[in-house]
Formats: C-alpha cells, sequence, structure tokens
C-alpha cells in the first residue's frame, strides 16, 4: 500500500499506494497456511517505492489482506506479516471541488485576487498563482489567505510527486509549513489553512503532526469531501482504520462520482477485516475508473482475501495488462498463482515483480517460500531470504521464513 496525495492542487491522493510504504496500516494477521502441511505459505511482496492509493494518501504499498473476523488493525510500528498489497489511499481530483478555495472572509480587489490565484493553482500554473497570491497578501496583510496561498504554490512548484513522506527533509517544504503555521494563528477559523498545513506536515511525513489539523479542518470545511478524503489517509497512516472509514465514508457521500473516494474507503474496511463491504467499494471503484491498473489491482486483492482465487486472479491479470510495469502487481499475482499451486508460475511473476523492484521484500519472501517446496531450490529459497534480510533486517516475516525453512532442512 502506498499512500499517494491525489492530483496535488487537489491534494494527496493516496489507489492506492502505497501505503506506504506506506509501510504503514496492517492488519494483525498471521501468513495463510498451506491447506496440505499447515505450514505457512509466503507472503506477498511490499513495495520500496510510494504509489498512491485510490484516493488520498496511499498507505504503504505493502497489503493486507484481514480476515472477516479479525479485530482492529495493529499500529504502523509494529506491523504483523503482510500477505497482499493494497495501494495507498489518495487524494482524488474531486468531480465538483478541485482545490480548497481560499477566498473565505475576503472581499474587494484583495478578494479577486485570491479567487485568480486560486483558478491559477487548480490548473498547476503554480508562478502565476503565486505571484496572484502575494498581491493579495499586500491589500489584505491579516488575512491568512495570500500566506497560505503562496505556500501551496511554494510546494507546487517543487513538482515532488505526492507520495506520503516524498519531501521529507526538504527545506523548501518545512519553511512552508512555518508559513502555514504563522497563517493559522491568524485566524483560527480559517479552515483551508489548517487543511493546507496537515497536506504539508503529511508531505514530510509526520502524519501525527498533521492530525490536529486536519481534524480541525474537517470541521470547518465539512462539505469539502478532499478534507475529508485527506483527514482519512493520516488517520490511516497512524493505523486509526475505523474513523479513517469514517471520513473516507463522508468523502464518498459528497463526491460519490470519483473512483478513488470509494477505493479509499475500501483500503481502510479491507484493513477492518471487513472485506465484503470493501469488495462492493471496490466494485464500484473499478466501474468508475476502469482503466485504472492500481484500482484493479486492489480489488484483487481484496478478492485474494476473500478465497474468491479465480475472480481474484483475473482482476490482477487485468491490472497487469493496463499496467505490466508495476511489481506490486506482479508479486500479487503471483500470489493468487501460488495459492492456486500454480508454482512453476507464480515463481515467474515473483521473479518479474523483484527485476522491477529489486527492494520489493515481500516479493523475495514470497519467492522463496515457494523455492522451499523443493528440496533441489532450498538454497535458492535461502538466497532470497537472505536479501530480504539485507533490505530489511528487523522484518519479522523474514525471521520467520527462515526458522521454518531450518526446520524443513533439518527434517529431511
Amino acid at each position: 500500500m502506498t499512500f499517494k496525495l491525489t492530483h496535488m492542487p487537489s491534494w494527496f491522493a493516496m489507489n492506492r499506494a502505497q501505503w506506504v510504504a506506506i509501510a504503514l496500516l496492517v492488519v494483525a494477521c498471521g501468513p495463510p497456511r498451506d491447506v496440505e502441511s499447515g505450514k505457512p505459505l509466503p507472503l506477498p511482496a511490499t513495495s520500496s517505492t510510494t504509489d498512491t492509493l485510490n484516493g488520498l494518501f496511499a498507505p504503504p504499498e505493502g497489503t493486507i489482506a484481514p480476515k472477516p473476523d479479525e479485530g482492529p488493525p495493529r499500529v504502523a510500528e509494529d506491523p504483523p506479516p503482510k500477505t497482499t498489497e493494497v495501494e495507498k489511499p489518495v487524494a482524488a481530483t474531486s468531480s465538483t471541488q478541485v482545490i480548497v478555495h481560499l477566498t473565505q472572509g475576503l472581499d474587494g480587489d484583495a478578494e479577486v485576487l485570491v479567487r485568480q490565484g486560486d483558478r491559477a493553482y487548480s490548473e498547476a500554473k503554480y508562478a502565476e498563482a503565486e505571484k496572484l497570491y502575494g498581491k493579495a497578501r499586500i491589500l489584505a496583510p491579516k488575512h491568512p489567505a495570500g500566506i497560505v496561498g503562496q505556500a501551496r504554490s511554494r510546494i507546487g512548484k517543487l513538482a515532488l510527486g505526492l507520495e506520503l513522506g516524498i519531501a521529507k527533509g526538504n527545506l523548501v517544504v518545512k519553511a512552508q509549513i512555518a508559513e502555514l503555521r504563522r497563517a493559522s494563528r491568524f485566524i483560527d477559523d480559517f479552515g483551508p489553512g489548517h487543511y493546507e498545513l496537515g497536506r504539508a506536515l503529511l508531505l514530510v511525513d509526520d502524519a501525527k503532526g498533521a492530525l490536529s489539523s486536519l481534524e480541525r479542518a474537517s470541521q470547518l470545511l465539512s462539505q469539502h469531501p478532499e478534507v475529508h478524503s485527506t483527514y482519512g489517509v493520516a488517520l490511516l497512516a497512524l493505523g486509526k482504520s475505523e474513523p479513517s472509514a469514517a471520513e473516507f465514508t463522508k468523502a464518498r457521500d459528497l463526491d460519490s462520482g470519483v473512483a478513488s473516494r470509494h477505493a479509499n474507503l475500501a483500503t481502510a474496511l479491507l484493513m477492518m477485516g471487513r472485506t465484503k463491504e470493501a469488495i462492493v467499494e471496490y466494485e464500484s471503484a473499478v466501474r468508475l475508473a476502469d482503466g485504472d491498473a492500481r484500482t484493479h489491482s486492489d480489488y484483487g486483492t481484496a478478492l485474494l482475501a476473500s478465497g474468491d482465487l479465480d475472480r481474484a486472479t483475473k482482476e490482477l491479470e487485468h491490472a497487469l495488462r493496463l499496467d505490466p510495469g508495476r511489481a506490486t502487481i506482479h508479486s500479487n499475482l503471483g500470489y493468487a498463482l501460488q495459492l492456486r499451486s500454480k508454482n512453476a508460475e507464480a515463481i515467474a511473476a515473483y521473479r518479474q515483480a523483484i527485476k522491477l523492484d529489486g527492494k520489493l521484500i515481500s516479493a523475495w519472501i514470497n519467492l522463496a517460500a515457494v523455492l522451499a517446496r523443493e528440496p533441489s531450490t532450498r538454497g535458492e529459497a535461502r538466497s532470497s531470504l537472505e536479501k530480504a534480510r539485507t533490505l530489511d533486517p528487523t522484518d519479522p516475516r523474514v525471521k520467520a521464513s527462515l526458522q521454518e525453512l531450518d526446520q524443513l532442512e533439518k527434517n529431511k
């Protein structure tokens, strides 16, 4: 899962992505079991890159296949083994409101300039928008609109992307966060200021710091779907699946014609183990964005979690036709094939995933699990697990898999 922010002007779009890497929100569930041996099956891959999640931020690209009877997910700091990859939620470009407008409380020439700045910003003309907001700031120095507008325009000009944490350590973004904090103190009831501050904090991977700003923004801008979606992404990044689902539901109800609204909600529901409900939302997302590979991939992952292997495989194959270069899709398809005992095809899928993204730890782990079934390839299985351990020495899945492999070799 990867979290992404949707269209920058609109906000962070996390189908997905990815998480994080947003290796973030994972459900507390152990690896699936091999029906015949009772031993854990390999886990699907986790992406090292940050992609978006349908709709808002996208949680890291690791995905989770929670079980319907499981309790709430754990917090991101102590993630249990993952099984598949669902992309992080993202803030989607809305069909009704692309950005949060900054004209609240203004009139006269300053309002005209800010309105023009909003239009330029929504069209990604960031330099032009910055100048217009700057003029408005001179005319209305005690109003936060000019400060907020310039700050978000300067961030937009960086063209960093929309992933959660994409601007971590970026000095320009840090400077704009300071400006936005200053603006939010001008008028506490200026919702856009709180919203843009929360968005900027998400860019530097400070979901905890963004939470209070986005909560305040959601109260002041209760009819804006992007605000609820972004707040939902922050909550999801902190492992708060249930409240994030509530925010994603508000965004969906306000803007039901946008696929990411449904996909973000589906991701939260999936993390809560409410697989059937998640599938319904993913189906809506697929209908609205039939050409989007990530949406089909997430839908296929949810179907995997439900045990519908045939439909899951078809969805993942369709996603792969739409985007053959996405490593997580290859890895998830490999997992579906593995569950169907098509081991040779699963191995090929995992190898392709690794070729596309050598840091996809779950692909290495899952590949090892298949290779470990045959004595002749257990040496290669160990090499794969050692590679995974090099990538993340703290990953509990690697330790468990190595112990399993040691036992297999001991008993041969």
